[in-house]
């Protein structure tokens, strides 16, 4: 994906790719703030179906855009009064 603008040139690599990222483990309760957990990586897009749906409850999955000149974290911390840590999941 390639935002266009004056000068673009098709021979150079966008670094912007649509990933998903999995939330595995996410308490059910939590899932309202998957954009806001997800927007870590990048631009949140949309969830997928069957996270929307909420019919896969063990994994929440977000898309996003993802821009891989920038370095993430593999884990979240969380803490309003539940303490901890997420796992993530990048897919390409």
């Amino acid at each position: 994906m390639w935002k266009w603008e004056s000068g673009f040139r098709t021979r150079y690599e966008s670094p912007l790719a649509l990933i998903w990222i999995a939330f595995s483990g996410l308490p059910i309760e939590f899932w309202g703030g998957l954009k806001s957990f997800a927007s870590v990586f990048g631009k949140p897009i949309q969830l997928d179906k069957v996270t929307s749906d909420l019919t896969r409850p063990f994994v929440a999955r977000v898309l996003v855009e993802f821009d891989a000149r920038k370095s993430y974290p593999d884990e979240i911390f969380y803490h309003p009064s539940w303490e901890f840590w997420l796992q993530i999941i990048c897919g390409y």
